[in-house]
């Protein structure tokens, strides 16, 4: 019997009852806005011309300007105002526009511009129905999923120990991108076959010993379970993959950090040349005699360390000449002496 962890399927579970739950409050406060404006509508079956007065511009909490605008129409010679009270929208209102309004009763009105307005909330209930729909699908895989699992959990061959590399499934949860594990499988036939793990609810990508397991139906390759960790008991088929490792795609986390490190370590040894030979150069020229101090202190200028110990042998070289220079005039002041005596 194989010890299968059913913890992400049920986080993916949860997930699904989550969208479906967004789909369904935004389905239901679009859909309710946008019916009661349709019903509204039906019932007033007069309309009129009519001239913006106020577009009544206003902020919303981020600073974005809205609009509720009000007209002025005329029924019968007398003059009335309509306003936008229900919907705001950031659409700038036409100078010119359409009342419509309720026959013996002109105050009853609806401005265009709230009915036309109205009809963008059909977008808001299409998202909620995609996210409706997304939803149950989840639900519908993850229901298969479970059931496979549960198959595999009793008749299927488990290899432990497959090299992976983790992608995203191109769903975003909380900011969050879910991945999933993928692998390359040696069948026994021969074939290599490219499996996709279900997605990771639980955000885990990786394990301790970089590898995972694989469940596997042995009379249906298409029928899989990959977990970083199934566990066992009793009498059931296990083997440890012994198929190639391939080159973990990884690519930013693995292997471009080695390739830096390498360069840095290239360049530490190409400065370190350098200065050796740099070295070497003031060695020999010291020895043969064959520069002068100012040319051997230019020559040194990327080696601080370097020129200032050529600065102080040359130094020293000035009072030694100067030393001998004192001492030859001492000796030639004692001989003039003794001559003269």
């Amino acid at each position: 019997m194989f010890e299968i962890d059913y913890k992400t399927i049920k986080k993916g579970n949860k997930s699904a009852y989550l969208v479906i739950f967004i789909g369904l409050i935004i389905t239901a406060i679009c859909g309710g806005i946008y019916a009661n404006a349709i019903i509204r509508k039906n019932s007033y079956n007069r309309e009129a011309k009519a001239t913006l007065i106020n577009p009544n511009k206003h902020y919303d909490d981020d600073d974005g300007v809205l609009y509720s605008p009000i007209y002025a129409y005329t029924v019968n010679g007398e003059e009335y105002t309509c306003g936008s009270t229900n919907i705001s929208s950031s659409k700038i209102p036409s100078e010119e526009s359409v009342v419509y309004y309720k026959k013996g009763d002109p105050k009853s009105c609806m401005t265009a511009y709230e009915s036309d307005i109205s009809n963008f909330l059909l977008i808001g209930v299409a998202i909620g129905g995609v996210l409706l729909a997304i939803g149950i699908v989840m639900i519908v895989k993850a229901v298969k999923q479970t059931k496979k699992a549960k198959y595999l959990a009793k008749n299927g061959k488990l290899i432990k120990g497959i090299p992976y590399t983790m992608e995203p499934t191109g769903t975003v949860i909380n900011g969050r991108q879910v991945l999933r594990i993928v692998i390359d499988y040696n069948a026994p036939n021969g074939e290599i076959l490219h499996l996709k793990g279900y997605p990771r609810y639980d955000y885990k990508s990786e394990d301790t010993d970089g590898l995972v397991d694989l469940l596997i139906d042995p009379n249906d390759y298409n029928n899989y379970f990959i977990d970083f960790e199934i566990g066992y008991s009793g009498d059931v088929k296990v083997e440890n993959y012994n198929g190639p490792i391939p080159v973990n795609n990884n690519y930013e986390q693995n292997i471009k950090p080695i390739e830096q490190a390498v360069q840095g370590m290239s360049n530490f040894v190409n400065n370190v040349e350098n200065t050796v030979n740099q070295v070497n150069n003031v060695v020999n020229t010291v020895t043969t005699g064959t520069i002068s101090s100012d040319s051997l202190e230019n020559s040194f200028s990327n080696t601080p360390v370097i020129n200032n110990n050529v600065n102080i042998n040359n130094n020293q070289n000035i009072n030694n000449n100067q030393n001998i220079n004192n001492n030859q005039n001492i000796d030639q002041t004692i001989n003039n002496n003794i001559n003269q005596q």
